[in-house]
């Protein structure tokens, strides 16, 4: 058993090492771009597998190397604080350099543990935590010494992964608690580019379609006194050479191989030449999360055709009508829903409630013409956020509030 263990152990040292040697290459992401404006906030996203992560962590090592200042991982999920995946979270990085011949880290009880392998006399010392924001009623009751950074990673969520209720709140409880009433921390935000759809880029007056692939951003924030906090937004540089890798198993993910959006395109609203349209808004959903407004619209459109009828041209009337989401900063004047509790609608988080009213008051059924693809977005990011604010309100309504 103790040669499989020895054997294993070996791998692992030499799988790190390839790792390691890989990411420090000029082919992955290099965060001193970022760390040269001197920012506050940094809210990284881009391809995946390019290393912000490993870079963001790298520094927290080096920091603590040079001024004692200990750092805290933050995930969303406590699934993800796990002694095995917080391992190999470290696993890469080259620990024997930083603080010399014989030390490693280990995740203790929830703490990122330096040792020395090779002289049990040395004394171990905690370089930071890891906590998940779901459970952030428990980490209000921790103390972190001497924090210097703190990294959020993967804070654009999945498709299928929910936002937790009220996060970006549970998100700065987070934060208080770890920093208290230091003025120094660095906050590393991370993630990849799967969706626009964040609670994380209004509050910091981060626009993503404002940003190109590439860019860094520079976004200056006060609070209630007065008091400044820069916020750097990036958009990492697409890689093709990560690409090219990761192309060989992924095919059909945009952000795997180039860092784009990973939003799926959305069909042209139908337009005919010469045509007469024009819109009605029909209701509308205030999204909290990304401060905006979409509304859904009926379009009319008419236009004409000359057809021979008889031996002579006549002009023949033709029209359609269908449903049309835009962002947009008009309310329904009758049927609004919002998170915030007001008398625009009586029932002001009931999205089947206010569809159920649409359909019996105006004969609109939106869920049926959901159902029969006859609902057009004006582009793929509206197409995104209705998604997202239509599963929010859903869950809202059956009482489902996590």
């Amino acid at each position: 058993m103790a040669t499989i263990s020895k054997e294993f152990e070996e791998r692992e040292k030499r799988r790190a090492k390839t790792m390691e040697e890989a990411l420090t290459s000029k082919d992955f992401y290099n965060l001193k771009p970022i760390l040269d404006k001197d920012p506050d906030i940094s809210v990284i996203w881009g391809q995946r597998s390019n290393g912000k992560t490993y870079q963001c962590l790298l520094y927290a090592l080096k920091n603590f190397k040079k001024s004692k200042r200990t750092f805290v991982y933050v995930r969303r999920w406590k699934e993800d604080i796990v002694v095995k995946s917080m391992t190999k979270l470290l696993s890469p990085l080259p620990v024997d350099e930083i603080f010399g011949k014989g030390y490693a880290i280990k995740f203790f009880r929830g703490a990122f543990i330096l040792y020395n392998e090779d002289d049990d006399s040395i004394e171990e010392q905690t370089l930071g935590w890891a906590v998940a924001l779901n459970q952030v009623a428990h980490t209000k009751s921790q103390t972190f010494d001497k924090v210097q950074v703190i990294i959020f990673d993967e804070f654009l969520q999945l498709k299928s992964e929910r936002v937790l209720r009220d996060e970006f709140d549970a998100w700065e409880q987070t934060v208080s608690t770890i920093v208290r009433t230091l003025q120094d921390v660095k906050i590393f935000i991370v993630g990849n580019s799967i969706g626009k759809y964040s609670p994380y880029f209004s509050p910091y007056g981060i626009d993503p379609n404002a940003i190109t692939q590439g860019e860094i951003k520079e976004i200056m924030l006060t609070n209630e006194e007065g008091e400044p906090t820069k916020v750097c937004a990036e958009w990492c540089k697409y890689n093709p050479k990560i690409g090219k890798r990761t192309s060989k198993y992924v095919r059909g993910s945009k952000m795997a191989k180039t860092g784009e959006w990973e939003i799926q395109d959305v069909a042209n609203i139908p337009h005919t030449d010469n045509e007469e349209a024009y819109e009605q808004l029909l209701c509308s959903m205030y999204d909290a999360v990304m401060g905006i407004n979409l509304g859904i619209f009926v379009r009319y459109a008419r236009w004409y055709t000359l057809e021979v009828v008889d031996g002579l041209y006549q002009e023949e009337p033709h029209e359609r009508e269908f449903l049309v989401i835009r962002q947009t900063p008009k309310q329904s004047s009758y049927y609004h829903l919002t998170n915030v509790k007001d008398l625009t609608y009586t029932h002001w988080n009931n999205l089947p409630l206010m569809w159920g009213d649409i359909k019996d008051r105006i004969g609109v059924d939106i869920d049926n013409e959901l159902k029969m693809g006859r609902v057009y977005c004006e582009d793929s990011f509206t197409g995104d956020y209705f998604y997202h604010t239509y599963l929010q309100y859903l869950k809202v309504s059956t009482r489902d509030l996590l």
